[in-house]
């Protein structure tokens, strides 16, 4: 039993130090700060992180650090496949949106009102391993 249990925290670890999705009781979460004046085509960053290494099941947290209202929309800018996955609508200035990445592959998602802003999480396999 004992090496059993170490064996699952030894994988759980290393599992760990591949996603930035952090492990919690309920499941996997992920937060993307969409960071201050990031409305600005000449800025440097606009989510952080930009990209995400994240497990299928996992609740992606975008959180509206800025002083002006974003959105988040899933696919890339000019597709006409963009919402399909999610649309947040608008996200007031402290406001957050949640979706749960329900497949796997490139989620790539953008900011409506400034489609200059972009970012993606890779999604992959399924968190049971860890079960």
């Amino acid at each position: 039993m004992m090496i059993i249990l170490m064996s699952a925290t030894i994988l759980a670890i290393i599992l760990g130090l591949w996603t930035t999705g952090l492990l919690t009781a309920s499941g996997y979460e992920a937060t993307v700060n969409i960071v201050t004046n990031s409305s600005s085509s000449n800025g440097e960053a606009y989510f952080y992180p930009s990209s995400l290494n994240i497990y299928y099941g996992t609740h992606i947290t975008w959180k509206n650090n800025d002083s002006v209202v974003h959105s988040v929309v899933s696919g890339v800018p000019g597709s006409e496949y963009s919402g399909i996955d999610f649309n947040s609508g608008s996200i007031q200035p402290g406001g957050t949106f949640q979706h749960t990445a329900n497949s796997v592959g490139v989620l790539d998602y953008y900011c409506k009102l400034h489609p200059f802003m972009t970012g993606y999480a890779l999604v992959i396999g399924n968190k049971s391993v860890l079960s």
